[in-house]
């Protein structure tokens, strides 16, 4: 059995799994959570399929980091110029974090009183954001200006 296959075989059974309890969990919750006092909703969640669909997604997370690491072992060992391409640009991505991250406000809105958001969370997102939308930007230049440095190398 060659790789691409079993690949396949596993994305469609993990994609079946996942479908099926998320299935399960909803059929099995009432209609109008928003009735329920906070501790029928509580007993509601806790005796409903909702355990067994979050312990299969933290299995497919750990999973996922598990194949992240062993793919980037392999990749060391077979590719290090690439592999080591890949990590610099990851490293490179954090610094642009953390300087986006020194950058945010963390403003403080009444949605983010409202839901007892913490200003390091706002601080966070609002970083990504920001290293989201740089990275946009600097995808769109490279791609206008990188045709006319292949022309100009020619």
């Amino acid at each position: 059995m060659n790789k691409d296959l079993m690949l396949n075989v596993l994305k469609i059974a993990l994609g079946v799994l996942g479908s099926l309890f998320v299935l399960l969990a909803v059929m099995e919750l009432p209609g109008d959570m928003k009735g329920l006092t906070l501790e029928e909703q509580q007993a509601t969640y806790a005796n409903s399929k909702l355990g067994l669909m979050t312990n299969f997604v933290m299995f497919v997370v750990i999973l996922g980091a598990i194949l992240v690491v062993a793919f980037f072992l392999y990749g060391l060992v077979t590719d290090t110029k690439k592999t080591l391409k890949a990590v610099i640009g990851y490293l490179l991505a954090g610094l642009g974090f953390l300087v986006f991250y020194a950058i945010a406000k963390g403003a403080i809105t009444p949605a983010a009183v409202k839901h007892d958001v913490d200003v390091s969370t706002l601080k966070m997102t609002e970083a990504g954001l920001y290293l989201t939308i740089f990275m946009v930007i600097a995808g769109f230049a490279l791609m206008l200006v990188g045709p006319l440095f292949r022309y100009l190398k020619k």
